[in-house]
């Protein structure tokens, strides 16, 4: 079953198997409403995304929870290359611009700073894309 690759307008992405992209977005209406927003939804067949069991449970974790407290580590290099390039460019952009051989402690700050505000223009940048965007007219796709 195909995997899509949801980005919503506020930067939040979201992952489901479905059949096809009108699956997909039934599916997807657990989260939100996927066609009436600027979304971004692609078909990826090669995810891959790794999560970390904890050594022991913190005090903040849902005790009503089945499921373990995994936390993110990371997606496989051609994921990973997918969505930075492809779902968020701006913050990207900013990241290849970090330089990284500058002296040690004159760059980190400034790094910080760009890379935070890279995070805010992703958070509005489908939005400002498409501000006259019609209801219903369906989620954006990657060709």
């Amino acid at each position: 079953m195909p995997l899509f690759l949801c980005r919503w307008p506020n930067g939040d992405l979201s992952v489901v198997s479905a059949e096809d992209e009108g699956e997909a977005v039934d599916r997807l209406d657990e989260i939100g409403d996927a066609n009436d927003q600027a979304a971004i939804l692609v078909a990826f067949p090669d995810f891959m995304v790794h999560f970390k069991l904890p050594d022991e449970m913190a005090e903040s974790h849902d005790l009503d929870a089945t499921c373990p407290p995994l936390t993110f580590d990371g997606f496989g290099w051609e994921t990973e290359a997918f969505v930075a390039q492809q779902l968020y460019p701006d913050f990207h952009e900013a990241a290849n611009r970090i330089d990284f051989d500058a002296e040690p402690g004159t760059s980190g700050e400034d790094a910080i700073k760009a890379l935070n505000k890279a995070i805010v223009s992703e958070k509005t940048r489908l939005w400002i894309e498409e501000p006259n965007r019609q209801p219903h007219s369906g989620p954006k796709r990657l060709v």
